[in-house]
């Protein structure tokens, strides 16, 4: 007998899965996170977790590796935007390089 995963088991919900049904899609696609994609530490004492990026759960593409701490900070910094909060550009394209666009894209125009 063989084990039915992805979209040919018969439970598979596709993009109407569960936020943690999403993660762990992305896990066993991508691997668990080992580094830290914004500072870049691959310290095996941390932990690191699959940070979405745009709020698109569903694409397996969408996420980062990242530390806790800059899992937290930028899905706060998103947060704080989409609450109406001030947006310092400068500060975040310091703290998050490469992805401060993402940030960007959060606040209102």
């Amino acid at each position: 007998m063989t084990y039915r995963s992805g979209s040919d088991h018969p439970n598979w919900k596709g993009d109407r899965a569960g936020y943690a049904a999403l993660h762990s899609r992305v896990r066993k696609l991508r691997g668990g996170p080992r580094k830290c994609e914004v500072c870049g530490t691959t310290n095996p004492a941390k932990r690191y977790e699959w940070a979405n990026l745009t709020g698109n759960y569903a694409d397996p593409q969408d996420y980062a590796r990242m530390c806790v701490f800059h899992h937290r900070m930028f899905d706060r910094t998103r947060r704080r935007i989409a609450d109406g909060e001030p947006y310092d550009a400068e500060h975040a394209r310091a703290i998050f390089g490469r992805f401060a666009p993402l940030i960007e894209a959060a606040v209102p125009a």
